[in-house]
């Protein structure tokens, strides 16, 4: 056969072993509950990611966003600790499922400077429950106070035991509220009103963002727009498709990051 070839063949296995390699050394996630798992990027922890993925939302769907998002030079220069939950699974999360007591546990193990909660969609439930179990532990509430920055992306104030609270507002240091706007079909995400809400009520701490985007989703397709906040050109033109907008990142389907400010003090 011409040698041509042969040094192709050669250069694909090599280059595959790297790829490999490469792969192997990247952090990945490790489970420490059903409902949970991390990725450490650093041993000597600082600051500290934790995300709250939207309704029904696999676990392992959520830990390939986190990966993803781990692989962003600026995230991951960031962040030396991932916390990684599953979604919940009913959209105002009344089961209660999620073992968000796990991370006051390794809160409670760790001197983080600071905290980043990200909440997506119906995630913004156990966010606003976990919160409140920051709240009702005396040590973490003293020591977190002004240290956590909330990310809500697309998500809901929520009611009653669910409720973001004023008590809660206390212990930001900022908070985002996220909407996206298609400036092409001139059409908005399926929560954008109660992203502005948030601004609205808590006008101290919260700024709110509207993501100015050509989705490539349809005219009026809230649900399409909902998921741009984890991707920014969703698989389903129409709706959300879940999997496939938390899993599969490309260069035809971009990781949204644009939402998150980083270095501001």
């Amino acid at each position: 056969m011409n040698p041509t070839y042969y040094r192709l063949l050669l250069a694909s296995i090599l280059w595959s072993i790297f790829s490999l390699s490469v792969q192997a050394q990247q952090p990945q996630a490790t489970a420490i509950d059903p409902t949970c798992s991390q990725i450490v990027q650093s041993e000597k922890p600082q600051n500290l990611l934790i995300l709250f993925p939207g309704y029904s939302v696999q676990l392992h769907w959520a830990e390939q966003w986190a990966y993803a998002l781990s692989q962003e030079q600026p995230i991951h220069d960031t962040f030396d600790h991932i916390l990684i939950f599953k979604g919940p699974k009913e959209v105002f999360y009344e089961g209660k499922e999620l073992n968000t007591k796990k991370a006051i546990e390794i809160l409670s193990q760790h001197h983080y400077q600071n905290i980043t909660v990200v909440a997506h969609s119906s995630g913004s439930f156990p966010a606003h429950v976990f919160f409140q179990q920051i709240l009702d532990t005396p040590a973490l509430h003293q020591k977190l106070t002004h240290k956590i920055t909330y990310y809500n992306l697309d998500g809901g104030i929520g009611k009653k035991d669910t409720a973001y609270t004023t008590a809660m507002n206390r212990l930001l240091k900022k908070g985002i509220s996220v909407s996206v706007y298609d400036s092409i079909t001139q059409s908005y995400s399926a929560n954008h009103e109660s992203m502005i809400a948030f601004e609205k009520q808590f006008p101290d701490s919260f700024e709110h963002i509207t993501l100015n985007v050509d989705s490539g989703c349809d005219k009026n397709a809230q649900w399409c727009l909902h998921d741009v906040v984890i991707n920014l050109r969703p698989h389903n033109n129409t709706t959300f498709d879940l999997k496939k907008d938390y899993t599969l990142f490309g260069v035809e389907h971009p990781l949204s990051i644009e939402w998150m400010i980083f270095n501001e003090e």
